[in-house]
Order: C-alpha cells, then structure tokens, then sequence
C-alpha cells in the first residue's frame, strides 16, 4: 500500500513537472477526474500547444508576435486573452486564414490583433460553434476565396460570432463579398461598439460588410460606425442580399464609396440592399457617394426591404426606396448631419464622429428611454458612454454627446484646390503631416 501511493505521488509530481513547463496551472473541477486548466503562451508554439491541449480552456498571451505555417485553431472551447491588442499579434507565414474555429467550439479571444493574412480571411469560422471577440483589431488582412478580409462566418450558429469594442479596418476581399466582414451562413452576427474603416471590396460588393447567401442568418449591428470603405460594386459600406435580415441600431455610416463603373450595378455608395431586409433606427446614412452617373449616394434598394424604425438622418436618399413593414417617416431627417470629415479618438477602444455644434442629429432619437428595448436607442453609445444627456432624448449615431463634455467647433469649409487635396490625403496617413497641413492652411 505504501509502495503503490509512493507511485501515484511520483505520477503527480511529474504532471505537476509537466504542466509547470508548459506554463500550465491545474485547477481542480467539480469532481476529482475533472480538471480543467488556464495555460499561458509566448510564441507561436506554445500557443499551438495550449489550443491542442483540451485542458486548457483558458489561454493568456504575452505581449509579443506569434506566428505559425497554419490557422491556429483549438480543438476544444476556449478562452484566449491576449495582453492588448498594441502588444499581441497574431500572423502567418504562410497563405491562409491566421485564426481558424469550427465543429461546436465555443471560443472566446480578447484583447490582440490578428494582422496579415493573404489569401485567407484574418478570421474563419464554420461549424455550429460561436465565436466571440472582444477589444481587438483585425487589419490588413486579404483574401481572393469566399469573401471577408478581415472576418468569414460560415457557421450555423444562432450566436455564432459577436465583436464587440473592436476596429475591423484595411482589409479586402477579390474575389467575393465582404472586404471587412463576410457573413455567408446560417447563423447570427453581431456587432457592438465596433468600427469599420478602410476595407475594400473588389470582388462583387460590400466594402465594410456583406451578409447574405443561406436563409436563416442575419446580422445586427449597435453602435457601429463605417467610415471610408470601398466597394467595386454594390454597397460602399453595407450590402444585404438574399433573405438575409440585418438591423442597424445607432449606427453612423459616413464617407464611404461604392463603384459603379466596375460592375455598372445598382450600387449604394453607403447601404446596398438585394433581396435582403434592412432595418434603419436612430442612425445616420450620409456624406456617402458612387463613382458614376447612378444618382444613388446613400443608400439603394433593388430588391428586398428599406425599413426606417423611426428617428433616422439619411444624408441624400434619393433612391434609396424605404418601405416594408414598419416603416415610418416619424423623426426622419434629411441632409447634412455636421460630422468631422473623419472619425476621431474621443474615448472608447475605437473612433468615433463627434456631432458638432448645431447638428440635427443631437437630441433627435427615440424619445423612449434608451436600453429599454423595442425601436428605443441603445443605452450606452460607442465609446460606451450613457445615452440621453440632460435632455434625455438620445442622439442619433454612434456618438452621444455628453453634458460635461463640450462639442467641437464646427470645421471650416471644405476646398478644392489641388494642394489642399494633396495635404488633406496626407492628413490621413501621419499625424505629423496634418500638423503641416493645418499650418498650410493658415
């Protein structure tokens, strides 16, 4: 008998050893046969190691690059954390998607950018599992099969992806749909506090995202801002097709471009509509455009439904074509929403367009009180701040302006002389060259 518990503390000790050099620390589980683990990793390999490892369903990265010749891609649900998404990357050195989930996983990652995928979306989901991300940045990523640059959902989950405090931005897609993001099948997308910047489509349509394809899935986006994505066909920032559902609550689509001398669709430079059905509340669609003669800015719709829920700012829409059921025109605006001509660092994990002073979106949502569900305005706004201000009627937008936080002046006009071109483009790529712009323009 002493003998055999001199073994089995042997066994311990060396599993104990074992687990100690992996960076694993064993947790006991409701029973003594259950274990369960949270692991920690350095570098490509041992992040490799820890998702293969079925005990480890918590993962912590270190601040670092980590690279592998395949998708890393756990074999069971599992939570990843990285240490910010400034100091955690993860990449590829070969063709493919860089981060890879399937079968009936839940996996969570949090807190790291996923950068540098070509010929494969930065992301790829399937199966019926779910995916959550969270505080993390998917850029420049490319691909030329199924669509989504950034991001590829193909799962039939009814919760299968959620990005919530997020940047998706510089991504693209050639041979598809989705520059940014791709929702190809059955299951639910969602989008909370997330902006959508810089992705291109080059393929069919749906610079910053494209939902459509398989009947049963839909999308929903919250607090969402699209700033300067491109599409070489329909839908500049947005394109629904087939019976696809999408709902867009305080949501900001602004500066983005569709082409229509590409592909001579129907376009949209913000919204493209195509047999799908879009829900608008408490948002602006505006300062959109389409290179062409269509006279379709905003929004465009060729088949399906254009619903306004109530208390919507539609820049131009001219030929957007709402109606469906539920339509309204209460609280609907049209023209200018006085916005920056680019979003900025006004707190919260991603940019956002502040309502300059005398903007008509400000105080013009739904006057129910916000969060409480129905048409009324999400309780918080992009950066996470409360809705309704002193009036307590919330903001249309991404953006809610605070009562202890004074609006900006409203910018000077925009020109049109060649250099002011030239050094506005600049302004985009360093904040060094802006400061040159600006003493330029004086």
């Amino acid at each position: 008998m002493e003998a055999s518990s001199t073994s089995l503390l042997r066994k311990g000790c060396i599993r104990l050893a074992v687990a100690a050099a992996l960076g694993v620390v064993m947790l006991a589980g409701p029973s003594s046969n259950a274990r369960a683990a949270t692991c920690s990793a350095t570098d490509g390999a041992t992040l490799v190691t820890a998702l293969a490892n079925a005990t480890c369903t918590t993962v912590n990265l270190s601040s670092g690059n980590y690279t592998n010749t395949v998708a890393f891609s756990p074999n069971h649900s599992v939570a990843i954390n990285g240490a910010g998404a400034a100091t955690t990357t993860l990449t590829r050195s070969t063709n493919g998607a860089i981060f890879a989930t399937g079968s009936t996983f839940s996996v969570s990652i949090s807190a790291v950018t996923i950068s540098g995928a070509v010929n494969g979306s930065g992301v790829s989901q399937s199966g019926s599992g779910t995916l959550a991300i969270d505080h993390s940045l998917i850029t420049n990523n490319s691909t030329n099969l199924a669509g989504g640059g950034g991001i590829l959902s193909s799962s039939s989950s009814p919760n299968a992806l959620t990005v919530t405090d997020s940047v998706i931005s510089d991504n693209s897609e050639s041979a598809n749909q989705g520059g940014g993001v791709a929702n190809t099948g059955a299951g639910v997308v969602t989008f909370n506090r997330v902006l959508f910047s810089g992705n291109r489509s080059t393929g069919t349509g749906g610079g910053g995202a494209f939902s459509g394809h398989v009947t049963g899935g839909s999308a929903k986006f919250t607090n969402v801002t699209f700033y300067d994505n491109h599409a070489d066909g329909d839908g500049g920032a947005l394109r629904v097709g087939s019976t696809t559902p999408a709902d867009l609550n305080n949501v900001t689509i602004a500066f983005n471009v569709a082409n229509e001398n590409t592909t001579g669709n129907d376009v949209g430079g913000g919204i493209s509509v195509d047999g799908g059905t879009v829900t608008l509340r408490n948002s602006i669609v505006a300062g959109n455009s389409v290179l062409g003669t269509s006279n379709t800015p905003d929004c465009v719709k060729s088949s399906g439904s254009l619903i306004r829920q109530g208390y919507d700012l539609i820049g131009d829409p001219t030929n957007c074509t709402f109606g469906g059921t539920g339509d309204t025109t209460t609280g609907f605006l049209t023209g200018n929403p006085m916005i920056p001509v680019s979003p900025s660092s006004n707190g919260g994990f991603s940019n956002t367009f502040p309502l300059l002073t005398g903007s008509q979106a400000i105080d013009a949502g739904n006057p129910a009180a916000p969060g409480s569900g129905g048409t009324a305005c999400d309780s918080v706004d992009q950066r996470g701040l409360p809705r309704g201000g002193t009036s307590g009627q919330c903001d249309l937008g991404a953006f809610e302006v605070q009562g202890n936080h004074p609006l900006p002046a409203a910018p000077a006009p925009a020109t049109t002389t060649p250099t002011k071109k030239k050094c506005k483009k600049k302004h985009k790529r360093s904040a060094v060259t802006a400061k040159k712009c600006k003493k330029k323009r004086k």
